[in-house]
């Protein structure tokens, strides 16, 4: 199994898939890096606060919390974080990736509460990238819906009536979503509904 460049903590072959360069065999950072986070355009940058090491032999007391949030064993983040509505763009979608590096690890080691706020955390990260979007998804021809899911190493599949897209609508839906990343950077909480920033 390979292991993070930054800390050595061991990622699985489809996390580096999907998240090393391409001219990398392993990741520069991941999850449980203490001191760097991928930011939102992929670049490695120092993170603005420690998160908390992934130890076997560190003491569940010693956690990262701060403004009394809820701590679980081993979490790289807080259940404390800013209300998605008053994040700057940039900072929206670089939790959205880190949302995301989670999810496809799985959230491992952590419980499974820790997971749900994960999950649903990313799903209002999600919502409010696309309010400040204005990119829509192509419709599935099936049902008409144009909202899309896609589990790591799953196709993409409707939301709507749950059939998996075809390569054509799968490369559009792709699309979408990174214009919509694009676009939803460029605006701030103050700016919803308005112009860019």
């Amino acid at each position: 199994m390979p292991d993070c460049e930054n800390c050595g903590s061991a990622v699985s072959a489809d996390y580096v898939r999907v998240f090393a360069p391409d001219d990398m065999e392993t990741v520069r950072v991941c999850p449980f890096c203490e001191d760097k986070i991928r930011d939102g355009t992929g670049d490695v940058r120092d993170a603005r606060s420690t998160r908390t090491p992934r130890s076997d032999d560190r003491d569940t007391d010693d956690q990262l919390v701060t403004d009394g949030g809820e701590a679980y064993p081993d979490a790289p983040i807080t259940t404390d974080r800013t209300p998605v509505e008053e994040l700057s763009g940039k900072d929206l979608v670089a939790e959205k990736r880190e949302l995301s590096e989670l999810l496809a690890e799985g959230c491992r080691p952590h419980t499974d509460e820790w997971h749900d706020y994960v999950y649903n955390r990313s799903w209002d990260v999600w919502n409010e990238i696309r309010a400040r979007a204005e990119t829509e998804p192509p419709t599935c021809d099936n049902c008409g819906e144009s909202k899309w899911s896609q589990a790591p190493g799953d196709p993409v599949r409707c939301n709507g009536c749950g059939v998996p897209a075809d390569r054509e609508t799968e490369q559009a839906v792709h699309d979408a979503w990174n214009r919509m990343e694009s676009e939803a950077r460029n605006v701030d909480p103050d700016d919803v509904g308005g112009e860019a920033a």
